[in-house]
């Protein structure tokens, strides 16, 4: 950022500096970053949601009872 002020007829040029640039750099790349965890967390949770969701049914299909107890305890441990 440039501006120009002016002081007892002297004309003065004002450059932003370079950390105050790369501060707003960071910011963004902290943005980014920020987005890309969040998206793996959730994709995380779902893969494990599908998992957890696979394996319940193969459970019950064996009518497998400790099994099943064991996957719902699981399910709502991790609030899924």
């Amino acid at each position: 950022m440039i501006s120009i002020s002016f002081h007892s007829k002297n004309v003065i040029l004002y450059i932003q500096p370079i950390y105050s640039i790369l501060e707003n750099k960071k910011f963004t790349m902290n943005n980014k970053r920020q987005e890309i965890l969040t998206n793996a967390r959730n994709s995380h949770r779902e893969s494990m949601r599908r998992s957890l969701s696979v394996r319940l049914e193969a459970a019950r299909a064996n009518q497998d009872e400790k099994l099943i107890k064991q996957l719902e305890a699981e399910a709502k441990y991790l609030h899924l």
